[in-house]
């Protein structure tokens, strides 16, 4: 044991604990963000597994075997956010904190204290599932947080290796507080480090927005196709993309002034944008020309669907109703725009060629070939 006193414990316990948790969420934010979500459940079964195997490392000694730690409030909190995540998280992570228990001896003491792992966890994740759930998060975890402690301390007086009443009296207290103690403090570490993941998403999410569409910008666009394109190559799937861009629109500037280019753009982008599928990308690839990427998608449909996008512009006046430069509105603009785009499909490129280098050169091809249409050859 790497500690002797009950202050060395928690402080020990709560430092390395604090500090193994930042470094997982290093390493979730580093190679697990955009992974699917079973490698992430995995990967925090794993990770708070270790967390209790790091506290027991850094334990309190007592009679007949027995050791003193914090490895249940990991434990506590996985329960306290059950509602987010499946319910064989917590209970996969209690089965191995229960099996690492025996690292630190093979008697009576690891089996009541692995005992105590399973029956508090299945405890209260029943609690949590039928009761807490209608309550705020704030009560259900700071529920959760006394009732896992207290429920630690009584089984173990009752199944454990030492005597019920001197357990109790000796060390019940001392092991309610240690983990309320590391429960909460764990607890305020994970909402913080939750606060600045979301904050780090919400300025992820700007980054890779367009502005003025709302659409995804072309950093996103090059991210998304890269992926994709691995992927499709890796397990020969289908990967199509459509080069769309807005016949004339410098005569639409120079007629109407940027004010209604801009909400040209914006009526062009929710157009495309309801004609493709949810799982399809679609971005502002630059000026006034749009990118859509079809993921697992041949090229007959993409074809079918670019052309839809293409009558969808082609169908309807864009209505506009613009500002003069005292802010007050001026007369309605109503004008209709049309779009010539390319299409392209992973399985068709040469090693030298990219999808969008190609679809930019059938792009050019409808242009070349009178506007208002779709090439794909």
């Amino acid at each position: 044991m790497l500690t002797g006193t009950f202050a060395g414990t928690l402080i020990s316990n709560a430092s390395v604990m604090i500090a193994f948790v930042y470094f997982q969420y290093y390493l979730y934010v580093r190679y697990l963000t955009d992974r699917p979500p079973a490698y992430q459940h995995l990967y925090m079964i794993v990770g708070q597994a270790l967390v209790g195997l790091i506290a027991m490392m850094f334990s309190y000694p007592m009679e007949n075997g027995a050791i003193l730690d914090t490895r249940m409030a990991p434990l506590f909190l996985l329960v306290a956010f059950n509602g987010n995540l499946p319910i064989y998280v917590p209970l996969a992570t209690a089965g191995l904190i229960a099996l690492e228990r025996f690292l630190f001896g093979v008697n009576a003491a690891a089996v009541s204290g692995s005992i105590n792992v399973i029956v508090t966890t299945v405890t209260l994740v029943l609690i949590e599932r039928l009761i807490l759930r209608r309550f705020p998060r704030t009560v259900s975890v700071g529920v959760l947080i006394v009732l896992g402690s207290a429920m630690t301390v009584l089984v173990l007086a009752f199944i454990g290796v030492i005597p019920t009443r001197k357990f109790l009296t000796e060390y019940g207290l001392a092991l309610f507080t240690v983990n309320v103690t590391a429960a909460v403090g764990l607890g305020f570490l994970y909402r913080a480090l939750a606060k600045e993941s979301q904050m780090r998403d919400n300025w992820r999410t700007v980054a890779e927005r367009d502005f003025l569409t709302d659409l995804s910008n072309r950093r996103a666009l090059d991210h998304f196709l890269q992926a994709r394109t691995a992927e499709a190559i890796r397990a020969g799937g289908e990967l199509s993309v459509a080069m769309i861009d807005i016949d004339f629109f410098k005569r639409v500037n120079d007629t109407y002034g940027h004010e209604i280019g801009d909400a040209v753009l914006r009526e062009v982008a929710a157009r495309i944008r309801r004609q493709v599928r949810s799982s399809d990308m679609v971005g502002r690839y630059g000026g006034e020309e749009f990118l859509v990427i079809f993921p697992h998608l041949g090229k007959q449909t993409a074809v079918e669907i670019t052309e839809r996008i293409r009558r969808a512009v082609d169908g309807a006046e864009i209505c506009v109703e613009p500002c003069d430069d005292t802010g007050l509105h001026g007369t309605e603009v109503r004008l209709t725009v049309t779009v010539s785009a390319g299409v392209a499909t992973q399985s068709e490129l040469t090693p030298a060629q990219t999808l969008v280098g190609v679809a930019d050169e059938r792009l050019y091809a409808a242009k070349r070939g009178g506007r208002n249409r779709v090439v794909a050859h």
